[in-house]
């Protein structure tokens, strides 16, 4: 008896997936007859079927596709998003009307955490959604509010299949895209990296990466790293197996960017103090007013720059700039701490090759000071530098190799001296926009003088630019030096921290507010120390 149950048992199922698989490919037929009835433009034919399929008893996803696809033709999106979530709702009960209803990021992380594991059918399904919010949101281009809600809907869809890696590459690319599209540029840059690793590793089509190639280098431009952008569309104007239109398009956005241009600025700064000349604690505890008149000191900065780049010129860039600062005591008895500057600079880049940019940075300046209260100013110094820099793109972000070689002469000294060093930054592509950090190495050879050991000297540097706003932006610093000599005077460490604030004012273009705190401390090994603070207020005014 047991033997007979079992033989119904299995005859019955068979027979129902036999029976299913039938609808299935009854669906399927019908599916190919809907899109033939729709070419021939036999539309009622076609909604016949569409309505037969919907009624089989199966849930067929790819006419419920069809039919959404139909209602984005004609405009009709809410009713092409109805059968979409029709569609998620049936394939991913109770989880997925609670993705559907998700309207922050933080409550859809959350909320991932928790759900069922949806089948690779159901996130084929969302990805589908995805797309489709992302292309509906770039039909709606003069509403830019719905617009970006769209733009941040789709993103919802994609981080579902990223939660759960399903098509991975494609999902990092499409949360990439709405980065960017919201303006979170560095996060597209990290979702843009993914994608291209993710491509790479699966031996993807090279126009492909190339593809992404272009969009990294256009995210990278945004915020302001030319440098690596362009590092990166050369990587497709030089290949010669790219698509002719993304080349194309690559080679447009770097004559754009090379066109020449010209800036003239003007600005003045007033700056407080604390300890103007420089004494150390010792100093200052031992002296009086009378000896170094005053401790803290109140000065006014001008300023003037101008700038002119020249374009593209072959495979180089030339950029010139000038500029001259005058600043003055406001207490005149400090005539000679009175100080102004000169200086120009030639910078020559070389960007013939593929994934790399070599620049060449020549410097001249000259500094002048009061000897007396009578004597006008006079010249103290002069600088003539030379910098060699090589910069190259890694997966995280670019290092530049840097060469500097400062030849300095003196008034005060009969023979000039040469420093030269090394150096290496840091400058990662992962960053938000509060946080976009640098980070310097650079070890120095410094020409004391004749008779002098030279000393040795290395320096670390920390710095960060922040966006608040559009209009107002933050730049910190941290850095430290260490100068080592036989000599003990000259042997010595410096710590410094710096914030600079620009606000640029909305209602002026090319005006901008800046403020800059700053303390240094400075220790010798003879135990000096020396500790100075600084502010200062100013406008700039550049067109």
């Amino acid at each position: 008896m047991t033997i007979i149950f079992r033989c119904i048992f299995t005859f019955l199922l068979l027979h129902q997936v036999s029976a299913a698989t039938i609808v299935g490919e009854m669906n399927e037929v019908r599916l190919a007859k809907i899109e033939l009835a729709l070419e021939d433009k036999e539309y009622k034919l076609a909604l016949r079927l569409i309505k037969t399929n919907l009624d089989s008893g199966e849930l067929h996803i790819p006419t419920y596709f069809l039919l959404a696809r139909l209602h984005m033709d004609r405009g009709k999106y809410s009713k092409a998003m109805r059968a979409y979530y029709y569609v998620i709702k049936k394939i991913h009960p109770i989880d997925g009307k609670k993705i559907i209803l998700q309207r922050t990021e933080s409550g859809l992380v959350n909320l991932l955490k928790s759900i069922t594991v949806p089948t690779n059918k159901a996130l084929e399904v969302y990805m589908e959604v995805g797309k489709t919010f992302y292309s509906i949101a770039d039909s709606f281009e003069h509403r830019k509010e719905f617009r970006m809600q769209l733009y941040l809907h789709a993103k919802k869809f994609f981080k579902v299949c990223e939660r759960f890696r399903y098509d991975l590459a494609t999902s990092k690319f499409f949360i990439g895209l709405v980065n960017s599209k919201s303006k979170n540029v560095m996060d597209a840059i990290g979702n843009f990296y993914d994608a291209k690793e993710l491509l790479i590793a699966g031996k993807a089509d090279p126009n492909e990466i190339k593809k992404i190639n272009y969009l990294l280098a256009e995210s990278l431009i945004r915020e302001g790293k030319t440098d690596a952008g362009i590092i990166y569309l050369k990587t497709i104007t030089t290949d010669k197996n790219v698509e002719a239109s993304l080349k194309k398009y690559a080679e447009l956005y770097l004559s754009g960017i090379r066109s020449s241009y010209s800036a003239l600025s003007f600005g003045i700064d007033y700056a407080y103090k604390s300890n103007i000349n420089s004494l150390n604690e010792d100093e200052l505890a031992t002296q009086t007013e009378a000896d170094y008149i005053t401790k803290d000191g109140v000065t006014v900065t001008k300023k003037i720059g101008l700038v002119f780049s020249s374009g593209q010129k072959g495979n180089f860039t030339y950029r010139t700039s000038v500029s001259i600062s005058d600043e003055e005591n406001k207490n005149r008895e400090l005539v000679t701490l009175d100080s102004r500057s000169y200086s120009g600079y030639l910078t020559i880049k070389y960007n013939n090759f593929e994934k790399s940019i070599f620049t060449v940075d020549f410097g001249y300046g000259q500094e002048y000071s009061p000897i007396s209260a009578e004597s006008g100013q006079k010249k103290t110094s002069a600088t003539t530098s030379l910098d060699l820099e090589y910069l190259h793109n890694i997966k995280s972000g670019t290092l530049s190799y840097s060469v500097p070689i400062r030849y300095l002469e003196s008034e005060s000294s009969q023979k000039a001296s040469i420093n030269k060093g090394i150096g290496l930054t840091y400058s990662p592509f992962w960053s938000t926009k509060h946080f976009s950090p640098s980070y310097s190495f650079n070890m120095t050879s410094v020409d004391e003088g004749e008779g002098i050991a030279s000393s040795l000297r290395y320096d670390l540097s920390l710095s960060n630019s922040s966006s608040i706003s559009e209009n107002f932006s933050v730049f910190t610093y941290l850095a430290y030096s260490q100068n080592s000599n036989t000599d003990p005077e000259l042997a010595y460490k410096d710590y410094d921290i710096g914030l600079y604030f620009t606000y640029y004012i909305r209602y002026f273009s090319g005006l901008s507010l800046d403020t800059e705190l700053s303390q240094s401390l400075s220790t010798t090994d003879e135990g000096k120390t020396t500790k100075k603070f600084e502010t200062s207020l100013g406008l700039t005014y550049s067109f």
